[in-house]
């Protein structure tokens, strides 16, 4: 099975504004192996053991990544909104769609459309060495819509969508980055018939502590959406799906990181 992937104009990709990229470990979530940029620089630090949130406006660095990737033939990926973080106001902006209709001789075929965002801060924080008590709260509101129709009972239809975050702490000095575990997702697959979901204003927040040595250290949000749309690729089953990152009067944003 062959995958093609593009990505589409005017999303803004990762470069040198980032700094020195000193490798680019990867991390599975929603069925998806996606890349984590890591940074290194210093900028305004926070005093060890001071309680400090950081909010917006927010200091530092952003890229938007919206991508589609389809296998076989009949599928199509677009991103009516490009995908893009704010930092003036933490928001998380895109959309995106994808359809499939069965149209080859065997197997399957699928259609995507994956947007990345990515915030890093300049602004650093000082651990002495030890446990940190971290916090990281989103504010979520969305609109996605799945429909799945296979052909007949020996043939297959799929829709899905996927939003994810992770927060992730990066050693200013050495390049090192932190994994933790306050990675949260929604995601919704459907097999048949249709749905269609909207959330208003869904407050996300992951308490967790991490063992960091001594060190200067940036925060790194890292969040992911997908629509996904897949059939069998003998027959006629359709599938499509779509995804809408923030709604009239609602956004989706990233609130507020806090380390004590």
């Amino acid at each position: 099975m062959s995958v093609h992937q593009r990505a589409i104009g005017g999303g803004r990709k990762p470069s040198r504004g980032f700094g020195s990229s000193v490798r680019v470990p990867t991390v599975a979530t929603l069925g998806i192996l996606v890349p984590i940029l890591l940074v290194s620089g210093l900028a305004s630090a926070v005093p060890a053991g001071a309680t400090t949130v950081f909010r917006a406006p927010y200091a530092g660095t952003t890229a938007g990544i919206s991508t589609v990737s389809t296998s076989g033939c009949g599928g199509t990926g677009s991103f009516p909104t490009l995908t893009s973080f704010s930092l003036t106001r933490g928001v998380v902006a895109g959309s995106g769609a994808a359809s499939q209709k069965a149209c080859g001789s065997k197997g399957q075929d699928f259609a995507q459309a994956l947007g990345t965002a990515l915030f890093t801060s300049s602004t650093t924080f000082v651990v002495p060495g030890g446990w940190a008590n971290l916090t990281s709260t989103w504010n979520l509101s969305y609109n996605a819509t799945l429909t799945a129709r296979p052909g007949n009972s020996t043939q297959e239809a799929s829709a899905a969508f996927g939003i994810s975050g992770f927060t992730y702490i990066l050693d200013s000095a050495g390049g090192e980055y932190f994994a933790s575990n306050s990675t949260w997702e929604r995601a919704h697959n459907i097999t048949s018939g249709s749905h269609d979901l909207t959330v208003k204003g869904l407050r996300v927040t992951v308490h967790w502590s991490q063992d960091l040595p001594a060190g200067t250290y940036h925060i790194q949000e890292y969040f992911l959406y997908f629509a996904r749309a897949l059939t069998s690729a003998l027959g006629t089953s359709r599938a499509s799906a779509s995804l809408q990152l923030g709604l009239p009067g609602e956004t989706l944003r990233f609130v507020s990181f806090t380390v004590s």
